[in-house]
């Protein structure tokens, strides 16, 4: 459910990433987020209301980042810094991306309103906005079987919420464009073989799939490094 891109990313790391969501790697406040669910995600990536974000690109380039071309919503005052790559990229192929958009929201209301069981992940957020938050996907999706993950960083207080279908839980965490930082990427690893994963035979099926991936990662790299030599 947005505010920063750590969930994505980690969520490639471990090999739990299958299709993308609407909020995926969004900087999206709490007030927007609560708006734009309210409104059923009208407007929420449209050309009328996506236009450069000039002050987040200034951010990316003193910081030697120039893979992304950062937009903004300007109704909802919602930040994507990974909805493009270039400034061609953004103005040859926006209805390339609106449509993704649009199939984001449309399997993300499916899995809402399947009635199967659905984990909803937000980053930072309060004990008062969980509940809000719960509500309001309560509200919108009547048939919906969630819990939503509170994650919050490590000084914050959230071990005893008793909120239902709320986890909240608490640990260190790579800030703003550092989320790559591999240091982190233990905590992450903990986190889903504590949420998304109960028993012995499932944590196995996770460490294995796991170390798959890191070695799928790392033949990649020791290719691309022959191949450069």
């Amino acid at each position: 459910m947005g505010r920063a891109c750590q969930i994505v990313i980690h969520l490639q790391r471990n090999g739990l990433r299958k299709c993308a969501y609407p909020f995926d790697a969004t900087r999206i406040t709490f007030e927007s987020l609560t708006a734009v669910l309210q409104n059923d995600l009208e407007d929420f990536f449209a050309k009328g209301v996506i236009v450069p974000d000039e002050k987040f690109m200034e951010a990316f380039v003193r910081q030697g980042n120039h893979a992304w071309f950062p937009v903004i919503n300007t109704k909802y005052n919602i930040n994507f810094p990974h909805a493009f790559k270039s400034r061609g990229h953004f103005l040859h192929s926006f209805a390339e991306v609106e449509a993704a958009f649009r199939r984001r929201t449309i399997r993300m209301f499916a899995a809402l309103d399947s009635g199967e069981s659905t984990l909803l992940v937000r980053y930072h957020i309060r004990k008062a906005e969980a509940a809000e938050l719960r509500d309001i996907i309560r509200s919108k999706f009547p048939r919906a079987r969630f819990d939503l993950l509170a994650i919050n960083d490590a000084d914050a207080a959230c071990h005893d919420w008793q909120l239902e279908n709320v986890i909240p839980h608490r640990m260190a965490l790579a800030a703003g464009t550092y989320a790559m930082d591999p240091a982190f990427d233990a905590n992450w690893r903990r986190l889903y073989l504590r949420v998304l994963y109960a028993g012995t035979l499932p944590k196995l099926f996770f460490v294995i799939r796991y170390f798959f991936f890191r070695c799928v990662r790392l033949f990649g790299r020791l290719r691309i490094r022959a191949h450069n030599t």
